[in-house]
């Protein structure tokens, strides 16, 4: 009779097996469930349409909108001075004289040649 009670004793700390199976299942579904959701959250921050892709492409539409306000500002002006140059005969003469350096007929041109710069005493140029 004393092995039988030691026998009950020693099953008696143990659940049934339909107990350890259905907390097997649980244990299954709960660390799935939890890879599942480590799987989602890395995909929402570092995937292409996660947080970190939303952040990159908002810099890159900041970057454009800057790039089209500057290209947008110079055709302002470059249309400003295409109607100047086609409403004003003085705007015309005055890029031919500065930046194509042409003159009238008659005119005489003087031009400034800066002086050399003194070297040094004691250099081989100076003997």
């Amino acid at each position: 009779m004393r092995s039988e009670v030691a026998v009950d004793r020693r099953n008696a700390h143990q659940p049934p097996v339909w107990i350890k199976a259905r907390e097997r299942k649980a244990r299954i579904v709960l660390y799935s469930s939890l890879a599942f959701f480590a799987f989602l959250l890395v995909a929402s921050i570092a995937g292409q349409g996660g947080i970190y892709g939303v952040y990159q492409l908002g810099k890159k539409n900041k970057v454009m909108k800057d790039q089209i306000a500057r290209i947008e500002a110079e055709n302002r002006s470059l249309r400003v001075l295409i109607e100047s140059l086609r409403n004003d005969p003085h705007a015309v003469e005055k890029i031919a004289r500065e930046e194509l350096g042409l003159v009238k007929p008659g005119e005489k041109v003087y031009v400034f040649v800066p002086a050399a710069p003194e070297s040094a005493p004691g250099s081989a140029g100076s003997r």
